[in-house]
């Protein structure tokens, strides 16, 4: 005799499609939207790395992640102005280009 039991008709088996689709559902929904900055933030961002730029000393910068911020600590090199990049060092020959845009906040 059959019973009228809904949970008889759930599978604990997923298909690998559906289970990447849900995988690829789960990553989107914690995608971030990148935050507006106002003008003093902006500024106050622009003085810090002017400084570290000027007495070559060490600063940390946030970045923007679409998933998760990141946390850079270095000495600003050269903060170009037409490609609107800082270019900070962040070890002995080790440097990365960081647009302005994505900078979030500085600390020194």
């Amino acid at each position: 005799m059959l019973h009228d039991d809904p949970s008889m008709w759930h599978s604990r088996f997923i298909l690998p499609e559906h289970r990447d689709s849900m995988l690829q559902q789960d990553k989107e929904s914690r995608r971030k939207v990148m935050p507006v900055l106002d003008e003093q933030e902006k500024e106050d961002i622009g003085q810090k790395l002017a400084m570290s730029l000027k007495l070559g000393r060490e600063i940390t910068i946030r970045i923007f992640g679409e998933f998760e911020d990141r946390a850079l600590t270095g000495t600003v090199l050269h903060m170009d102005q037409q490609t609107r990049q800082a270019k900070i060092s962040i070890g002995i020959d080790d440097w990365e280009r960081v647009p302005f845009s994505v900078i979030l906040g500085a600390e020194d």
